[in-house]
């Protein structure tokens, strides 16, 4: 798999475009990653969440270091076992894992 475009990166508004950009001019087109063309509030969410894309996958592996750091015992439980020794936080654990395995193309979803 090929690694994504360090961060951070930024949504800019130009020619009825948001624009996903980087200050590193070496990559995609001139820092030109991503586009979300036309559209109101929705394009605007949208590219928000992408640029804000690099930061929330380290904010996710931080959390699965700090969690497995914390209860080596969860690493490679399923749900129903993190559920009942974990509650919530074992759950948020798992979604963040799904979350960075879709990332990396780990999975076959989206």
């Amino acid at each position: 798999m090929t690694a994504h475009t360090p961060g951070p990166w930024k949504a800019k508004l130009a020619a009825g475009e948001w624009m996903i950009l980087t200050d590193d001019r070496s990559r995609g087109i001139n820092g030109y990653l991503a586009g979300c063309v036309l559209g109101g509030g929705e394009m605007r969410a949208n590219a928000r969440l992408i640029a804000a894309a690099p930061e929330l996958r380290e904010a996710l592996e931080a959390f699965v270091k700090a969690f497995e750091s914390a209860h080596p015992d969860a690493v490679g439980k399923d749900e129903d076992w993190l559920y009942d020794e974990h509650r919530g936080i074992g759950v948020a654990y798992l979604a963040a894992l799904a979350a960075l395995a879709k990332a990396r193309g780990d999975t076959d979803v989206g």
